[in-house]
């Protein structure tokens, strides 16, 4: 094979790949619009990080009835939303607060360098809340 072709064949199969990524960025983007579009239509758009996946998927599966409402949307939205708001999230139930994702946010690095330095456990919140 010559290195004219090889460089072809090559330029072809990486601008492949960055078009299927390009795609996949784009309807990540799209889901969330819609999703944004179609929920605050009505209300607040609520980030989807205030609630769990499970509890997107309660929601969602129950538009008809949505906290007295009928919030219905075609399948296909319904769907759409459904995998942006929950979809690749984290399915696990923590029993422990402290292993949550907000509050690892909340507290970070700079809470157990603070608790170290205080003997401090994480789930004493009376230690520092009052």
């Amino acid at each position: 094979m010559n290195n004219k072709l090889v460089y072809a064949l090559a330029v072809l199969f990486v601008a492949s790949g960055l078009y299927s990524g390009q795609a996949a960025a784009s309807a990540a983007v799209s889901d969330q619009e819609l999703a944004k579009n179609e929920c605050g239509a009505c209300h607040f758009y609520y980030s989807r990080d205030f609630l769990p996946a499970f509890s997107w998927k309660k929601i969602l599966d129950n538009l008809d009835n949505h906290f007295g409402e009928d919030a219905s949307l075609d399948e296909n939205s319904r769907v759409r939303i459904l995998s942006y708001l929950a979809g690749l999230r984290s399915t696990e139930i923590p029993i422990r607060i402290t292993k949550t994702g907000w509050w690892k946010q909340a507290h970070g690095a700079r809470f157990r360098v603070f608790a170290a330095k205080n003997n401090i456990k994480a789930g004493n919140c009376g230690s520092c809340h009052r």
